[in-house]
C-alpha cells in the first residue's frame, strides 16, 4: 500500500486494495505510483494523489502497461504502450490537473524512461535498429532533439530546469562516458510575412524597422499577414545567413540559404537580382521547424512557408501553380 507523511499531519493510508501498490513518487502535495493486479487486471497503471484532493484519482485505464511514472509539481510522466497511433511501441505520456493526458511522442519508434523538471520532459528514444537518442519536450515548444542520431546510444537522460544528462558508450571501448547539455534561454526573433497584392507574392522581414515603414508607407500595396515564424538567436544551430536578393523587374524578392546558390545567382543572374546581403541566421541542418520552398512556375518566382497545413494545402490546391522545390532551410527555436 502507498502511505504517506508530514510533520504537522502525521501518516496517511492514501491505498487500501488487494493489488500491488508501488513506485511511489512525490512533488511538493502531489504523489504518484504504479498499480497492477487485482480488480485493475495484470496490467500496470498509473494513480496520483494530491493533499486537500480526496481519493486518489487513476489517471490511465487501458490493457497496456503503464511505466516508471515521475513527477515534478503537477507535472506527471511516464511510457508505455498504445496511444492515439495504436502501435505497440512503447510512447511517452504526460498528464497535468488542467491539461489532462498529452501524447508527447506519436511515432513507431520506443520512448523509454521519461523524465520530468518543472513543464520539461526528457527521454530516449530509437528507431528500429538504429541508435537511441535523447530527446526533450515542453508545453510550447514541442519535440527537439538533444544529442545526436549517431552511434554509440544515448540512454538514460535526467533532468532539472535547464541542465540535461545522460550517458552513452565512448565507441573505443565498453566504457560508458557522461555528457550534459544547457538548455537555452530562447530569444525569439518574429520574421514577418506580407502580401503585394500587385504581384500576388510574399515579401518577409525580420527588421522591425522596415516592417514599420512598409505599413506606414507601402500599407496600400503590402498587406500586413502577421509573423510567418520565429527564430530562437540564442540557439547555435542558426549560424547560416538566409541571403537576399531583389528582382527589380517582376518586384520581388528571393531568400537563399545556399552559399552555392547565392554564388550561383550573382553570377549568372546578376543583371536580374540585385543582392540585398544577408537577412538573417537559420539553420542548414535539420530541425523540428523546416522552412518549404515552392516554385511558381507561372510567375517565376518563390514562395515560403514553416507551417506544414499551408504546405499541404498547397500542394493539395495549387499544385497547378506551385511546385515543392523541398526543404529550403531549417529554423532552430
Amino acid at each position: 500500500e502507498i502511505f504517506t507523511w508530514t510533520q504537522s499531519g502525521g501518516t496517511e493510508q492514501l491505498t487500501e486494495n488487494t493489488y500491488e501498490d508501488e513506485g511511489a513518487l512525490t512533488s511538493g502535495d502531489r504523489v504518484v505510483w504504479n498499480s497492477w493486479g487485482g480488480s485493475i487486471g495484470e496490467d500496470r497503471e498509473i494513480f496520483t494523489w494530491t493533499a486537500g484532493g480526496g481519493a486518489p484519482v487513476r489517471l490511465t485505464d487501458n490493457d497496456d502497461h503503464d511505466f516508471n511514472p515521475k513527477i515534478s509539481g503537477d507535472r506527471i510522466a511516464w511510457y508505455g504502450p498504445g496511444g492515439s497511433d495504436s502501435g505497440p511501441d512503447y510512447e511517452v505520456f504526460t498528464w497535468t490537473p488542467a491539461g489532462g493526458i498529452h501524447q508527447v511522442t506519436v511515432d513507431a519508434n520506443n520512448a523509454y524512461n521519461p523524465r520530468v523538471s518543472g513543464d520539461r520532459i526528457v527521454y530516449y528514444s530509437s528507431p528500429p535498429g538504429e541508435s537511441a537518442q535523447v530527446f526533450m519536450w515542453t508545453p510550447t515548444g514541442g519535440v527537439v532533439p538533444v544529442s545526436s542520431a549517431d552511434t554509440p546510444p544515448d540512454m538514460y537522460p535526467d533532468v532539472s530546469g535547464s541542465r540535461i544528462v545522460w550517458y552513452t558508450y565512448d565507441g573505443s571501448s565498453d566504457a560508458s562516458e557522461i555528457f550534459t547539455a544547457k538548455v537555452l534561454t530562447a530569444t525569439l526573433m518574429p520574421v514577418h510575412r506580407f502580401y503585394n497584392v500587385k504581384t500576388g507574392v510574399h515579401f518577409y522581414t525580420a527588421s522591425e524597422s522596415e516592417k514599420a515603414s512598409v505599413i506606414a508607407n507601402l500599407g496600400h500595396i503590402f498587406h500586413y499577414e502577421g509573423v510567418s515564424y520565429q527564430i530562437n538567436t540564442s540557439n547555435p544551430v542558426n549560424s547560416q545567413w538566409l541571403h537576399r536578393f531583389y528582382n527589380a523587374k517582376a518586384g520581388v524578392h528571393f531568400y537563399t540559404a545556399s552559399e552555392s546558390e547565392k554564388a550561383s545567382v550573382i553570377a549568372n543572374l546578376g543583371h536580374i537580382y540585385t543582392y540585398e546581403g544577408p537577412a538573417y541566421k537559420v539553420s542548414t541542418t535539420p530541425t523540428p521547424k523546416p522552412v518549404w520552398r515552392f516554385y511558381n512556375f507561372k510567375k517565376g518566382v518563390h514562395f515560403y512557408t514553416a507551417d506544414p497545413n499551408e504546405k499541404n494545402n498547397v500542394l493539395a490546391t495549387l499544385g497547378w501553380t506551385y511546385s515543392l522545390d523541398g526543404i529550403g532551410y531549417h529554423i532552430g527555436q
